[in-house]
């Protein structure tokens, strides 16, 4: 899966959707577990 807008990219493997992956339909929200180190580090350090 993968979709761009507003500055922001995502994109990951379905097989992930369910797992690491969780989308709330009604809500219209994803919600990432197992964040990349290298992404966690950036969100870290940008606080």
């Amino acid at each position: 899966f993968t979709g761009r807008a507003e500055g922001l990219s995502i994109s990951f493997e379905a097989h992930l959707l369910g797992s690491k992956v969780e989308f709330d339909e009604e809500a219209g929200t994803l919600v990432i577990k197992g964040l990349p180190t290298q992404l966690l580090d950036q969100l870290k350090r940008n606080k």
